[in-house]
């Protein structure tokens, strides 16, 4: 019984045919195609690079040189700091001349050019001598479409993706540039056998958006002729390709260095603080605490490939530095304040000094508070520091930060210049 619902179905369908159904066949004789088919004429030009030498190069004498000339153009980059590549996806022209192709158009109803793939003439082995993939160096032996013009010249365009080893200098991040070369040329043929040149223009740029982060701030292309150890009495000519990268700091100017900004101005704000008040230490210790989070977000951000240390990772750690000598200030100077010991020998020299310039006389007066002001006005300025009374530690302790504030502002400033290009 649970075969009876297919057999149904398969008799229902039979019917549907046998009774003419609601659709109507097409006779096969009735359908005739366009014609889009060659012509005679180009079929028979066509025939003639079957049988062609597709191994020997395109000169009629073994002393002749082959022409060949290259243009790369430019559709788009990728640049990948963390592994020292620059991936470059173009269209590559390449340009050379085959007596052996050529034919007379008015033998062929004046016919100049046709399209043909790559592996039907020799085409030069140009590999990649850069090449950080060596699975991809020799991009251009997989067959292709050319054009071939009556006269043996021969044009092909084919897709080219080009993986350049570039190594990343992250020394002026996130403003830093990259220099990448492309070298390509001839694998095996040497330049009296292959002469390798360059079109006018070399490179064309052929797209609106290349990289988002990155910007092509140059590019120019080159010619060299080499010996080498291996073959000292041939030359070797080879052509390249130089592009300057300027990454767009737009998004990391914002969140790396305009905090870096800020922490330099909280870490000097600090030393303008009251030492006594609590406020002063729970601001440089959240100050020290921010320069290490922002020390392990770079860590996390940048790529630890590089010989060497980036400017910014060090303006940070410097920075680290500074912040906990402003914290540990801010901790040692309320204790030494309330000191009832005698200064030292030295300190009460220091004091004495400050006391007799009128620059340091007015910086007490501005630094320290009514009571201290009045007891360092009853010491005399000439006095020995050691028997001066209770308020030469406050004197003390506020040449003590200061002296902290000058020597964390000048540092700052070297750290400045050193970064700034």
């Amino acid at each position: 019984m649970a075969s009876f619902p297919v057999v149904f179905n398969k008799c229902s369908l039979l019917l549907f045919i046998l009774s003419g159904g609601s659709f109507e066949l097409v006779r096969a004789d009735d359908f005739k195609c366009p014609a889009l088919t060659p012509t005679t004429t180009e079929r028979r030009l066509r025939a003639r690079y079957f049988s062609q030498d597709t191994l020997n190069r395109a000169v009629h004498r073994d002393n002749n040189t082959v022409d060949v000339k290259l243009r790369l153009v430019l559709r788009k980059f990728d640049f990948n700091e963390e592994e020292d590549k620059l991936e470059i996806h173009s269209w590559f022209a390449i340009h050379w001349k085959d007596c052996r192709s050529a034919w007379d158009p008015s033998a062929f109803d004046n016919i100049r050019e046709i399209r043909l793939p790559s592996y039907f003439f020799w085409k030069p082995d140009i590999g990649d001598f850069s090449s950080a993939d060596m699975a991809k160096t020799f991009p251009l032996f997989r067959w292709f479409m050319c054009i071939l013009y009556s006269d043996g010249s021969i044009m092909c365009m084919p897709p080219y993706n080009h993986v350049v080893t570039c190594s990343a200098d992250l020394t002026r991040w996130p403003y830093d540039t990259h220099t990448c070369t492309m070298t390509t040329g001839s694998w095996t043929h040497t330049a009296r056998e292959m002469n390798i040149s360059l079109m006018e223009p070399a490179i064309v740029v052929n797209s609106r958006s290349l990289n988002r982060e990155w910007k092509l701030a140059s590019m120019k292309s080159y010619k060299n002729i080499s010996k080498y150890d291996c073959c000292p009495n041939d030359t070797f000519s080879w052509v390249s390709f130089e592009f300057m990268l300027q990454r767009h700091p737009g998004g990391y100017s914002s969140t790396v260095v305009m905090p870096a900004v800020v922490l330099v101005l909280l870490t000097l704000l600090t030393f303008w603080m009251d030492p006594t008040e609590m406020d002063r230490l729970i601001l440089a210790t959240v100050d020290v605490v921010s320069h290490i989070l922002f020390l392990q977000h770079l860590g996390h951000l940048l790529p630890a490939n590089g010989d060497q240390t980036p400017l910014i990772i060090i303006f940070y750690r410097d920075s680290m530095i500074l912040a906990a000598m402003a914290l540990f200030a801010s901790a040692l100077i309320p204790d030494l304040r309330k000191s009832s010991m005698n200064l030292p020998l030295w300190a009460s020299g220091l004091s004495s000094w400050v006391l007799q310039n009128r620059f340091g006389y007015i910086f007490v007066l501005r630094t320290l508070d009514q009571k201290s002001v009045g007891a360092v006005s009853e010491t005399p300025r000439g006095g020995d520091g050691a028997d001066s009374p209770g308020p030469s530690w406050p004197l003390f302790t506020s040449l003590l930060d200061f002296l902290c504030f000058v020597v964390t502002l000048l540092s700052y400033v070297t750290l400045l210049l050193g970064y700034i290009p």
